[in-house]
């Protein structure tokens, strides 16, 4: 029993050293909101609601979904506020602008057999819904969003701070990042345009509720 206290001082004592290491001296936490990027090409964000939780926007990774075709296998595209539509789509890998579709009757499908077919193989109709036809039935089409960016979840820590880390799906480069509030009603804290060009900073560390913040950090 007394060994095992003795290394638990000596673990507790090792960290506090770690900390000092970096960390000299404990500077008060950020008023103001302040981004950097890391060594390792990941963007940090300090100044946020302790814990609050966040929505990260990436302009350059366009938010996609599959729709499902009919019977007739045709697939309906609609305008709405989840998936507003833009000037342009893109439709299984192929862009389209929306002005330039044909436009005619929308397709009607009875019993397995089209009534009223569509005039080109992706074309809308005088509401502005898109219809993508020669399609397996009942299948499915990949539609991507070039306005729209698509999103990630993120939580700050004890300390108001966060770390995004680039994956394969959302890669951390010149297109902007937006952090939004994660809220029915979601407010923009911060506008990354280019996070490549952010300053590299070594990131503060939190431990216990308490911001280190290394020597020089502004």
């Amino acid at each position: 029993m007394h060994e095992e206290s003795m290394n638990l001082k000596h673990q507790l004592a090792a960290s506090a050293i770690a900390i000092a290491a970096v960390t000299s001296p404990l500077l008060p936490a950020q008023a103001e909101i302040v981004t950097f990027k890391t060594a390792d090409g990941a963007v940090g964000i300090v100044g946020l609601s302790e814990y609050g939780s966040y929505r990260a926007e990436f302009a350059g990774v366009p938010r996609s979904r599959s729709i499902s075709a009919s019977p007739c296998g045709i697939a309906k595209i609609s305008d709405s506020d989840s998936y507003p539509m833009g000037a342009t789509i893109k439709i299984a890998g192929t862009t389209h602008t929306v002005a330039s579709l044909p436009s005619g009757p929308s397709p009607v499908c009875k019993d397995g057999q089209l009534t009223t077919s569509p005039v080109a193989t992706v074309s809308k109709n005088s509401e502005g819904d898109i219809f993508v036809g020669s399609l397996t039935p009942y299948g499915s089409v990949e539609v991507t969003y070039p306005n729209l960016p698509s999103g990630r979840s993120l939580k700050a820590s004890a300390c108001g701070m966060l770390v995004i880390k680039p994956t394969d799906a959302y890669p951390i480069g010149t297109s902007s990042i937006v952090l939004k509030t994660a809220s029915e009603s979601p407010t923009t804290v911060v506008t990354i345009s280019n996070p490549s060009s952010l300053t590299a900073k070594v990131a503060p560390i939190c431990s216990k509720g308490i911001a280190y913040y290394p020597t020089g950090w502004d």
